[in-house]
Formats: C-alpha cells, sequence, structure tokens
C-alpha cells in the first residue's frame, strides 16, 4: 500500500509539472516572451472563423489524469476484494474459538 502510495504521488506530481510546462508553452509567443493575450481576437469574416480541432494532442494532460484516475478506483476495488479475502482467511481458522469465548455478554448474573 505505501509502494502504490508513493507511486500514485509521484504520478500526480508529474501531472501537475507537464500541466503547468503546457500552460507556459501556451503563453509564450515567438520570441519567448509571455505576454497577455489580446483582449479582442482579428476576425475578418464571420466565413473565416475556424472552429478547434478535436484532436489527442490537445487532450493529452486530460487522457493521462482520466487513465490515472480510472487506475485508482480499479486499485481501490482489487485492493478491497484483496483486503477481504486475507480478513476471511484469517478468520476462518478461530471463529470456533472466537465464539466460544465471547458469546456470553455480561458476567452471567441476570
Amino acid at each position: 500500500m505505501l509502494r502504490f502510495s508513493s507511486i500514485s504521488l509521484l504520478a500526480l506530481s508529474c501531472v501537475a509539472l507537464l500541466a503547468t510546462k503546457a500552460l507556459a508553452d501556451e503563453l509564450e509567443d515567438v520570441t519567448g516572451d509571455i505576454s497577455p493575450p489580446s483582449a479582442e481576437p482579428h476576425i475578418s469574416s464571420a466565413s473565416q472563423v475556424v472552429s478547434p480541432q478535436l484532436l489527442f494532442a490537445n487532450y493529452k494532460i486530460e487522457a493521462f489524469m482520466l487513465s490515472v484516475a480510472v487506475g485508482l478506483v480499479a486499485s481501490y476495488f482489487y485492493g478491497s476484494r484483496k483486503n477481504k479475502e486475507l480478513a476471511m482467511a484469517w478468520e476462518r481458522p478461530i471463529s470456533d474459538v472466537l465464539r466460544a469465548n465471547f458469546s456470553l455478554v455480561g458476567d452471567g448474573r441476570q
């Protein structure tokens, strides 16, 4: 569990660094200077408006985050099942002893 937690923390750190770099790359212009986006985009006519293309390259970070989230959920269910199996395997041999020792509540007086 500790190993999985450290791997998850490392993966989330890498995603944060990639997201920061991608944001910085979007803000840099050709000269390398960071400039704020212009207030009004220049559009000469309505026929030249181009919608953004839906490419996988535009959504790499989102795809990676989704795969990490799916991995975490799968790991949770897998670990939960394994833990339940381990607890049941531990409980089977001693269940008779536990029932014999803890079947009565109180000191026997009514």
